[in-house]
């Protein structure tokens, strides 16, 4: 017969005088000896330590799982010292959950439960892949809450029983494709662009780039000594699967990023504002900037960004309505500029070339291909950038 286990008790460190209590073999140090602190941190600690071994750990709450995995996702989902863009879309999946079943039982999250948050998506006017993305992101939550012992198995397998929306068989809407912006459009756009955001464009432009590399490059990731300059991407969008990523620069991007590289080796080129502790351009104020130049250069009516004073709550929405149809009409995205860039090039110079400089090529190519790439890529880029 198994020895029953006894209740975790507070003892004295005496080498440095604080209360102790040890549990599964680890010792955690609560403060001084006799202290009302260290009794407190211990009851709270050992209940929580009972109740992670307890049935009624599986009582959690949707809010409290959201909470704990947030807080995870704080921790996990960091790229160059960064929180990525999968700690928001986590956030916002898991908000469409708790409108609903915040305080259900998350041992009792069901097919039917996901299917009910997924109709308010539906409702709320999101794209079937974005929808399609968050159900994906919910399930993973409950996967994640498997691993730490909150919720049992076989919740996550019911959950991954639940299609995703397959396209004319939902009413959610198709996505728009992210088509290229033309050059021109661009043009008007860049005077009323900041300077630093200006010469982010066209350097994402000339060379490419995605938006997350343009906005973190330093001049220790650029290697010079060619006449086509590298650009090796440290945290990028597949780095995690041993992935390299390389940015080639040609002469007409040197002239734009050269003024930029004499900063610290290690810190980002662009910077909101030339003072030595401004902070970097994010992706999302790289991206509001150019929705902000957008909306100046095509004459954007000021009654549409502006609210009134006295708008009601109603005309609010209609107004906020106007204003994102205008927007989709008249702006465009970093994103885009990739599109453009991918364009040209395979127009001028074929599909390979396009896939070499996109940096879609595999990473178990042999050394030979690999080289016929880079050469590929740097007379390209001599003609283009």
């Amino acid at each position: 017969m198994p020895a029953r286990r006894s209740k975790p008790r507070l003892t004295l460190h005496k080498p440095s005088g604080q209360a102790r209590v040890r549990l599964d073999g680890k010792d955690h140090y609560l403060g001084p000896w006799g202290s009302p602190e260290s009794v407190e941190r211990f009851d709270a600690l050992v209940n929580e330590w009972l109740l992670s071994r307890s049935p009624d750990r599986f009582r959690l709450m949707v809010g409290e799982l959201s909470l704990r995995f947030m807080e995870h996702a704080q921790r996990y989902y960091v790229k160059g010292g960064r929180p990525t863009s999968e700690i928001h879309t986590y956030r916002a999946a898991l908000g469409f959950v708790n409108r609903r079943f915040k305080t259900d039982r998350a041992a009792d999250f069901s097919p039917l439960k996901l299917k009910a948050a997924r109709e308010d998506m539906i409702s709320a006017g999101l794209s079937r892949q974005t929808i399609i993305k968050y159900q994906a992101r919910i399930i993973a939550v409950w996967k994640w809450a498997v691993s730490e012992e909150l919720v049992k198995a076989d919740v996550w397998q019911s959950l991954r029983a639940v299609p995703g929306l397959r396209a004319g068989r939902t009413k959610a809407p198709e996505a728009p494709p992210v088509l290229p912006v033309a050059e021109e459009t661009v043009n008007a756009t860049l005077p009323h662009l900041p300077p630093v955001v200006a010469s982010m464009v066209r350097l994402q432009m000339l060379t490419g780039m995605r938006p997350a590399e343009v906005a973190t490059v330093t001049p220790a990731d650029i290697d010079r000594t060619g006449s086509v300059w590298l650009y090796i991407v440290r945290d990028h969008k597949t780095s995690h699967r041993g992935k390299e990523r390389r940015v080639f620069i040609g002469p007409t991007a040197q002239a734009i990023l050269a003024p930029y590289l004499n900063g610290k080796a290690d810190a980002p080129c662009f910077r909101v504002s030339p003072r030595k502790d401004a902070s970097a351009y994010v992706t999302a104020a790289y991206r509001r900037a150019i929705t902000r130049g957008c909306e100046i250069a095509f004459g954007m009516p000021e009654e549409l960004r502006k609210p009134q004073s006295d708008e009601t709550a109603t005309q609010k929405a209609k107004r906020q309505a106007e204003a994102a149809k205008w927007r989709a009409a008249h702006t465009w995205s970093p994103n885009q500029l990739r599109h453009t860039f991918a364009t040209d090039v395979r127009k001028r110079f074929g599909l390979e070339a396009a896939q070499v400089l996109l940096g879609h090529s595999e990473a178990d190519t042999t050394q030979i291909y690999a080289e016929r790439d880079a050469e590929k890529a740097v007379q390209v880029m001599l003609a283009v950038g």
